[in-house]
């Protein structure tokens, strides 16, 4: 599957994940068509489960992780596919639990954000 955006500094809603199912990002590619360079970063928003481990969380708290960020030069693009991705859980691609959205360092329509994905 497929989502896309264009980098903006209001996070971009690219992905939610359905309950009790994850999405593996399996590559990236970002196409900077403008004249200065732009951090991009990818959210995983999410919130514990309440009833996970053996104690239940009586306040789940919601909690954003940045797996992925990279700054891509004026005029350049930048492509990552599952072999170069891991998780932080140590899997190839990256793993989003909740919901997957962009964030960068400029509003700039010239900068497109492609995310190949699938959900298991």
């Amino acid at each position: 599957m497929e989502a896309r955006c264009t980098a903006n500094t209001v996070v971009q809603p690219l992905v939610t994940v359905p309950l009790n199912l994850k999405c593996i990002v399996d590559s990236i590619f970002l196409d900077n068509r403008s004249g200065a360079a732009i951090t991009v970063q990818l959210q995983d928003n999410f919130t514990e489960d309440v009833s996970a481990g053996p104690t239940p969380i009586a306040a789940p708290t919601a909690r954003i992780a940045l797996p992925f960020q990279q700054t891509v030069p004026a005029n350049q693009g930048y492509n990552a596919d599952v072999n170069s991705l891991q998780s932080r859980y140590g899997e190839q691609g990256l793993v989003i639990l909740e919901q997957m959205g962009a964030i960068c360092s400029v509003i700039e329509p010239l900068c497109d954000i492609v995310v190949y994905y699938h959900v298991e």
